[in-house]
């Protein structure tokens, strides 16, 4: 199993992100077993294409996320709130959000990696 971070996500679908060339290519390289997508994560994308793109290119890759061609899972279920609540409380003097919180929480609870470009959350696990 493995969690993927909307730096990860937007930068494969928006292919003039300064990521896009290295997203494409850890994606290809790395056997992604499982990859999930936490319900968090998938707010915050959309969120963010919207802003950045528009709404239609959001839909456009929820859609997809969705879809039987996906290759990943959106996990609909929500991460336990206390957990990721106690998690935000201890790390978020460090620069992370509350997203960011629930990718962490959950990679130390199941044990797995997070593909990611963001260095807080890089930082934070590897510690």
């Amino acid at each position: 199993m493995i969690l993927l971070d909307t730096s990860f996500l937007y930068a494969f679908f928006q292919k003039n992100d300064v990521h896009h060339k290295k997203a494409v290519e850890l994606a290809g390289q790395k056997e992604l077993n499982a990859p999930i997508i936490p319900i968090e994560v998938f707010e915050e994308l959309m969120t963010v294409i919207t802003s950045r793109k528009s709404s239609q290119e959001a839909i456009k890759t929820g859609n997809f996320l969705f879809s039987e061609e996906s290759p990943v899972e959106v996990k609909e279920e929500h991460t336990p709130f206390e957990k990721v609540w106690q998690e935000f409380q201890q790390l978020s003097p460090h620069d992370l959000s509350y997203t960011d919180c629930v990718l962490i929480t959950e990679a130390k609870r199941f044990g797995c990696d997070v593909l990611t470009f963001d260095k807080n959350i890089l930082r934070t696990l590897n510690h």
